[in-house]
């Protein structure tokens, strides 16, 4: 799929990105989001055999994201600094 994955990544993927200036308050919910888009896009490859790519799945993310910020009604600023976040490595 074009993405690399480093094995310390793997062991907790809910403490990736951590190191970043980004609002913890909503962390994890963004790095679950990812995972199951990741999970999604690994699906689609073994059973469509259609691949992703990385602006694929984040493009993804950000619109599960999108979907979700309704629940984020007091957090709706901190979720829109990860989505542009997001939004700038594709």
């Amino acid at each position: 799929m074009g993405v690399t994955c480093y094995p310390e990544w793997c062991q907790a993927p809910w403490l990736n990105g951590n190191h970043l200036p980004l609002p913890p308050q909503v962390h994890l919910d963004v790095i679950l989001l990812a995972i199951w888009q990741i999970w999604e896009a690994r699906n689609k490859l073994m059973f469509d055999q259609a691949s992703s790519t990385a602006s694929d799945i984040l493009r993804q993310v950000i619109n599960d994201m999108d979907s979700w910020s309704c629940r984020y009604k007091d957090n709706k600023n901190l979720l829109h600094t990860w989505r542009m976040y997001l939004a700038q490595l594709m």
